[in-house]
């Protein structure tokens, strides 16, 4: 060991060679310590029932989305209950983008102040509707559920033609995964019209809402 600190010395000098050798002594005597990450689930709550109202089903199919139904509510009203709102005023988020009351509303807190934050459901399923100018009207986020039950009623209007298209969609959370907030990588029925385009506005506030 002294042979080993002379030579040290004449690269470090004697103290940077005391340490270094100091905590590596450390090192070789402390016991490893194994840590186990343990997954703590969410508790249980209850869950509201799937609906899909019948005078939404049919406006919906014939390319009318009211933005003032009760079935539909702004999208970032769905961060009221989440520790987000403790720092923003959800109020003064803008009110383009919305979604289903079923995509809302999924479980129901047991309090007041309870979170929703790990109940949060991802968006996945997106109406939109065109106006007369094959322009975006409105677009809508909405459950599985509502999608699933709605791809007959968008079938019969493929028949006329088409006003409201169902898109799917997911958020890019790293840069080697390419953008989907266009809503073109599958969309039914197909085509797109051709000057079909999503607004810029409304595609920020999508990707804001997504995270």
């Amino acid at each position: 060991m002294r042979a080993i600190l002379d030579r040290c010395k004449e690269f470090e000098g004697p103290e940077a060679v005391s340490a270094a050798l100091q905590e590596e002594q450390e090192r070789e005597l402390s016991p490893e310590i194994k840590q186990k990450r343990q997954f703590e689930p969410p508790p249980l709550m209850d869950t509201y029932p799937h609906s899909l109202r019948r005078d939404t089903q049919e406006r919906i199919a014939f390319g009318n989305i009211p933005s003032k139904s009760p079935a539909f509510m702004p999208a970032f009203t769905c961060l009221a209950d989440t520790i987000s709102a403790e720092y923003l005023d959800i109020a003064q988020f803008p009110r383009d983008l919305l979604v289903t009351f079923d995509f809302a509303k999924t479980l129901k807190l047991p309090g007041h102040n309870s979170v929703s934050d790990t109940y949060q459901r991802p968006v996945q399923w997106i109406l939109t509707s065109k106006d007369g100018k094959d322009g975006v009207a409105h677009v809508v986020i909405i459950s599985p559920f509502k999608a699933q039950h709605l791809i007959p009623e968008i079938r019969k209007e493929k028949m006329r033609d088409s006003t409201v298209f169902l898109h799917l969609y997911a958020p890019r959370y790293t840069s080697s995964v390419p953008c989907l907030d266009d809503l073109k990588l599958y969309t039914f029925p197909e085509p797109l019209p051709q000057q079909w385009e999503l607004p810029t506005h409304i595609r920020l506030q999508l990707n804001l809402f997504c995270g």
